[in-house]
């Protein structure tokens, strides 16, 4: 995958996805935003905010 590619899927994650999955995920865990953070948002270098 070219360098661009991989930012078009890194915005698409930040502007799409993780705000979809914060609703999602902070519905049955409130915690779940800052779980993700402090264990996959760090792996990945993309946290939610």
């Amino acid at each position: 995958m070219s360098d661009s590619d991989t930012a078009k899927v890194k915005e698409a994650a930040l502007e799409v996805v993780l705000p979809t999955w914060k609703k999602t995920c902070n519905s049955v865990d409130k915690n779940c935003t800052n779980t993700w953070n402090e264990t996959v948002g760090k792996v990945t270098g993309m946290t939610i905010n």
